[in-house]
């Protein structure tokens, strides 16, 4: 539907009787505690994401709707919403379809709305729309910086501003997609990274004010990932291009990736990685800061690439 091994021997009485020992890897053990994400977790449970129209958004609703989620699709883009929702419609999945833009409070408000007379209830809530405008920051244009923040921090205030007093009656989860840019700053990608920083605050502070409410409240850094064919990024100049294949950085696959988001959703962990470097600068950077800034500088023609 759319809406607008270890072997030793011991021998006694001169009889030599081999013995297996099997030994676990610490990191089986861990996976298996840590790592294993249960089908049901999800089962009838409505989740919206923003922005999940392609890339990451999009992948992790179909995982979503694979372990039997109710998926609630949005964009600003109508026909990708359309689309999106026949595609998933056409698997069997439970899918309900809305096009706007979560910037605009007006139509939150309504999105709300429409979530809630259909279902009746919101359990989880992804704030994963979002826009990167690259470019250093003397060469941008100012009215790129305003474009820029209010989608990518106003796009998960209002979604969740709305949603607040649902989702304390499901005691259900909300999620912000940030990056590693909101780890630290990135050259070239200034605004992004301050927006992105920006949404980590604003959900530090809620997770302390939702506490009580038993809704859980987590950040997750998604890594470089592989991006969709189609996935375009604005210049300092204002003008939108194509994405090209990003071969310098070492990329995750969007299965990976909205993988990581659904086991960090399924053990309630406040951080959430989508790789190891991405939780190794995070650590480094609390710890180092002024190496870890350093570090960046030395490898920045790499991250002006990416």
């Amino acid at each position: 539907m759319f809406k607008r091994a270890k072997h030793q021997s011991t021998q006694e009485d001169n009889t030599t009787q081999p013995k297996m020992v099997v030994v676990i890897p610490a990191t089986a053990i861990y996976h298996y505690t840590h790592c294993t994400v249960k089908k049901e977790d999800f089962k009838n449970k409505v989740v919206l994401i923003t922005g999940s129209t392609q890339g990451i958004g999009r992948k992790t609703a179909e995982l979503l709707a694979q372990r039997g989620a109710i998926v609630v699709i949005n964009s600003r883009n109508e026909n990708k919403v359309i689309e999106t929702v026949k595609a998933f419609e056409a698997r069997g999945f439970s899918v309900f379809g809305s096009a706007g833009d979560v910037s605009n409070f007006d139509y939150c408000q309504q999105l709300r709305v429409d979530v809630i007379a259909r279902f009746g209830k919101i359990d989880l809530l992804i704030n994963n729309a979002g826009i990167a405008i690259k470019g250093d920051i003397n060469s941008s244009m100012p009215h790129l910086f305003l474009k820029e923040q209010l989608i990518n921090v106003n796009g998960s205030i209002f979604p969740t501003k709305v949603f607040i007093e649902d989702l304390k009656k499901s005691q259900g989860k909300i999620l912000f997609i940030s990056s590693i840019a909101g780890i630290i700053g990135l050259p070239d990608h200034g605004i992004y990274s301050a927006t992105k920083r920006a949404i980590v605050s604003y959900a530090e502070s809620l997770r302390n004010e939702l506490k009580e409410y038993n809704v859980f409240v987590g950040v997750n850094y998604p890594g470089f990932t592989e991006n969709d064919s189609e996935k375009t990024i604005t210049l300092a100049d204002g003008t939108s291009v194509v994405l090209k294949n990003r071969v310098e950085v070492k990329k995750n696959t969007s299965q990976k990736t909205a993988s990581k988001i659904i086991e960090q959703l399924s053990k309630q962990r406040f951080y959430g990685y989508s790789s190891f470097s991405g939780k190794a600068i995070h650590v480094l950077y609390r710890l180092f800061p002024m190496f870890t800034l350093n570090m960046i500088y030395y490898k920045r023609d790499r991250f002006k690439s990416a």
